[in-house]
């Protein structure tokens, strides 16, 4: 049965009804039960209140203990009788108690429930590349221009069709088809490349498409699917090109984009990854609707300083994230043009200049994460060079970082240096910054 309601709280309902004419309002009040009123009684009631309210002066009618005529009376009461017929035509009542025994009777019930024993007894996650891509889902992988995310993209499907370690992760061998949408005729290179480099054939289960490709286009997805493997995964490079003519900031058009991504994964079940940007401002992670980076099971992050380049997983949902590994692009030369000119190309190697992989430190709290985002353009202009810090990394001054980060924060105004300071020592103690002679750098 539906809950009872206050006569106050229908004929609230009801003001709010004939104000805006609103029927799943006036369905409501009409099944409010309120109690010992019929429909009609009711109604005239709140015709009769809702009239006070249409003159000018509505205090003088109730220190005289009584309401105006309404000399709309009946037509308003047919407006009711109109709102309910047509409110009760889309919002039909279910009878809730039939209908879940109903459901208790059945066999197979809908939902199951699983204890503490099912739940062990559930299968393990399944990985592609183990605490960085799951066999099945959709995922990113995204940088600015110029990082290296395409060249690390075909590095990692080259080690998925071999089943090879990549960067130290275990590998489940896995066929792979990679839609270059961009930069089409420069993979035949980078495929030269990578034979070079490796000294063996690219492996039979990686497959090129070149075609044009949008995700936006249903018969697209359908055809792309057609030549999928079964159990594959299905590189995207890039989304930009899959979809030109969406906006990335749109809510409406980033779900339609998410949608037919969906629809490309479900169809294949297989893991799909988008190869994306950051936009103007790469410490904000994926260009586009914040949408995007929430649908993602696992993203990984390219970025680049100089020549010194690495990846790290920035989003994992059963993994670690905060695992960051350098790594450089070697140039391979391929032969000569006629003009005499080398044709040259890349193939990612790590590192082993520096140490191989790190844990990056992540903000906790509120105040870090805010004065974290106020200072990383900082650090981008920042200057190298600074007693303590270390080779090649941007420095910022402490007081000049202290005060454009007080200017972040939303508490009092006499506090926000002090909470500025504390969030900084924070930042410095978990290792995220360094510290020394009055100079910040990013660790």
């Amino acid at each position: 049965m539906p809950a009872m309601m206050t006569e106050r709280e229908a004929r609230k309902i009801a003001e709010r009804a004939f104000r805006r004419a609103y029927s799943q309002a006036a369905y409501r009040a009409s099944q409010a039960q309120v109690q010992g009123k019929d429909l009609r009684k009711w109604a005239d009631e709140c015709l009769e209140w809702r009239s006070a309210y249409d003159t000018k002066h509505p205090p003088k009618w109730a220190a005289a203990g009584c309401f105006p005529p309404c000399p709309d009376l009946e037509a308003r009461r047919a407006q009711i009788a109109d709102l309910v017929s047509s409110a009760s035509a889309k919002f039909e009542p279910l009878d809730f108690p039939d209908q879940v025994e109903q459901a208790r009777a059945s066999n197979e019930p809908r939902y199951k429930l699983l204890g503490g024993n099912e739940l062990r007894n559930l299968p393990p996650l399944a990985w592609r590349v183990r605490g960085v891509l799951p066999a099945v889902g959709l995922a990113a992988l995204y940088g600015p221009s110029a990082s290296g995310k395409s060249f690390l993209a075909f590095d990692m499907a080259a080690a998925i069709a071999e089943g090879q370690d990549w960067f130290g992760c275990r590998v489940e061998a896995a066929p792979v088809v990679y839609a270059a949408l961009e930069g089409e005729a420069g993979f035949k290179l980078r495929a030269q490349a990578w034979e070079t480099s490796r000294g063996r054939t690219l492996p039979d289960g990686l497959r090129m498409m070149l075609q044009s490709f949008k995700l936006t286009e249903a018969q697209d997805v359908i055809d792309l699917a057609a030549v999928v493997p079964p159990g594959a995964i299905v590189f995207v490079d890039t989304l930009n090109r899959a979809a030109p003519t969406s906006d990335e900031n749109s809510s409406r058009d980033m779900g339609e984009i998410l949608e037919a991504a969906k629809r490309l994964q479900a169809v294949t079940g297989c893991l799909v990854v988008l190869i994306h940007h950051t936009g103007k401002d790469s410490t904000r992670g994926l260009r586009g609707h914040s949408s995007l980076f929430a649908a993602m099971d696992a993203a990984i992050e390219v970025s680049r300083d100089g020549d010194r380049r690495e990846w790290k997983v920035a989003k994992s949902k059963d993994g670690k994230d905060g695992i960051a590994h350098q790594f450089k692009l070697q140039v391979e030369t391929l032969g000569a043009e006629e003009t005499g000119e080398a044709i040259t190309s890349c193939v990612v190697l790590c590192d082993t200049a520096n140490q191989d992989v790190r844990t990056v430190k992540l903000p906790q709290g509120g105040n870090q994460r805010v004065i974290l985002d106020a200072l990383r353009p900082m650090f981008s202009a920042g200057e190298t060079g600074k007693p303590g810090a270390p080779p090649f990394h941007p420095c910022i001054e402490l007081e000049a970082a202290i005060s454009a980060g007080a200017a972040r924060l939303t508490c009092a105004t006499d506090r926000r240096a002090t909470r500025t300071r504390e969030a900084i020592t924070g930042l410095v103690a978990r290792g995220v910054m360094g510290c020394s002679d009055g100079w910040l750098w990013l660790a």
